[in-house]
């Protein structure tokens, strides 16, 4: 996965995520959101080629891992990451679809700052997409996707 868009927090403590910047597309919220859209057979052919690579506490460790969090972020209606590639980050994604291209937007940061918000931060995208791409974009384009989001992590 390839960050094509960054917009940088002016907290002195944040994430700094660069464009062009490639991370493991299994190990993230970005990532899973992204995967979530894919067909079954696409996604499966990839997550045969990972070689899975503890980053953190949270990394999924097996396709079965992936798959689990997947399934899970759909139901919850926004995808988490928690310390899952970087030690002490968080995230919240959203799968976006556009011009037959799956992209994710998503928020990050200091794991303690994020954590406990992130909830609210969902609803908050889920809202933002609205706006920009019309109230029933998520339910309507994105597959599987549960709206409004859930609050349970």
């Amino acid at each position: 996965m390839v960050f094509l868009e960054a917009i940088q927090s002016t907290a002195r403590v944040r994430y700094a995520a660069e464009v062009g910047q490639r991370i493991p597309i299994h190990a993230t919220a970005s990532g899973q959101a992204i995967l979530s859209q894919w067909p079954e057979a696409q996604r499966a052919a990839l997550l045969r080629k990972v070689v899975f690579e503890h980053y953190g506490s949270g990394t999924p460790m097996s396709v079965d891992a992936v798959d689990d969090q997947i399934r899970a972020g759909l139901h919850r209606g926004w995808f988490r990451s928690a310390s899952s590639y970087s030690v002490d980050l968080g995230g919240v994604a959203l799968p976006i679809s556009a011009a037959g291209r799956v992209y994710s937007v998503t928020v990050a940061g200091p794991l303690n700052r994020v954590e406990s918000i992130m909830p609210a931060i969902a609803r908050e995208m889920h809202d933002a997409v609205g706006r920009h791409f019309g109230p029933d974009y998520l339910r309507t384009e994105i597959k599987g996707i549960t709206t409004p989001p859930r609050d349970k992590i």
